[in-house]
């Protein structure tokens, strides 16, 4: 009511078909209902929910989608900037624009974490949309993995294309009682 909806409102809530984003949508369109968002699900197979949620062209929907945490630059530059690729909100803001860009070009770490603190509030103020749940990651080896320190992948969350790279150390395996 306090945003201009007093008798709520109908959406749509684009979801690909991979668990767990079915139960997802199921949930967050229950708790939703008890505020007056009547949402209807709309599940598609992964290439065709690819094109729409990158195509920034739906009207009035709502995407459970992931949103990176453990790089804010990455985050910044491609999920928050205007027309960036993983901006499926479609959100636009100048003032973190000017700040993103600003943060891109800028190396001296304390200069940059300014910058972010800057964006982060600037976005967070704007609520472009409603976060869930961060993703978080723990990579473990062994000690007698060589050529490995704790890289969770070289591209998109794919560990695979870093074993050619490693090798055990079969002396310290050893050495460890194994």
């Amino acid at each position: 009511a306090d945003a201009g909806y007093p008798n709520g409102f109908k959406s749509e809530m684009l979801v690909s078909y991979e668990p767990p984003n079915p139960d997802i949508a199921a949930i967050l369109q229950e708790q939703w209902a008890k505020i007056g968002v009547e949402m209807t699900i709309n599940i598609k197979e992964r290439a065709a929910f690819d094109r729409d949620a990158y195509s920034n062209e739906y009207e009035s929907v709502a995407i459970p989608a992931g949103f990176d945490a453990a790089n804010p630059i990455a985050v910044l530059s491609s999920e928050v900037q205007t027309d960036a690729y993983y901006n499926t909100s479609g959100y636009s803001s100048p003032a973190a624009d000017r700040a993103i860009i600003a943060l891109l070009q800028e190396n001296d770490p304390q200069e940059q974490f300014k910058l972010i603190r800057e964006t982060s509030a600037i976005v967070l103020d704007d609520a472009m949309c409603i976060q869930l749940s961060p993703g978080a990651f723990r990579t473990y080896w062994w000690d007698w993995m060589e050529n490995y320190f704790g890289e969770f992948s070289l591209s998109d969350g794919n560990a695979t294309e870093l074993v050619p790279w490693m090798w055990i150390n079969e002396d310290r395996k050893k050495a460890l009682g194994f």
